[in-house]
């Protein structure tokens, strides 16, 4: 197992656990949602560990990976190798994922009174994606 798939396994995790602490605070005390919070600024962390992790894959021309082999090569400009980051489905998963956790840690400061409800869907969907 690679440092970049561990960091794939970690986000799925976190996701589930996210999704069951916003679930548990809906009725719950606010303990709940507070833990829930900081695990969604983990998962925000995680992701762009996991984003600059690939973008240095490619910088450094490590074709040992396929999607490195596949989406990169040895003459391309700076710009390129950065764009290819999501030039295949993973990588824009991960873009996406990478968003979302982002958005989701500054919705559920935003979001006091529906924080619990609405950080479920957006747990679901950030679960989809890894």
């Amino acid at each position: 197992m690679t440092f970049g798939h561990s960091l794939v396994i970690s986000l799925l995790i976190l996701s589930a656990l996210s999704f069951l602490l916003y679930l548990i605070s809906i009725d719950a005390a606010p303990g709940w949602a507070k833990a829930a919070r900081f695990l969604q600024w983990v998962k925000a962390v995680v992701a762009g560990l996991a984003v600059f992790y690939l973008g240095t894959l490619f910088m450094h021309n490590v074709f040992t990976f396929k999607y490195v082999y596949e989406n990169s090569s040895t003459t391309q400009e700076l710009l390129y190798k950065i764009s290819a980051i999501w030039a295949g489905q993973e990588g824009t998963f991960l873009l996406w994922l990478f968003m979302l956790s982002f958005i989701g840690a500054a919705a559920a400061g935003a979001l006091r009174e529906y924080e619990g409800r609405a950080m479920i869907f957006m747990s679901v969907l950030e679960f989809s994606l890894c």
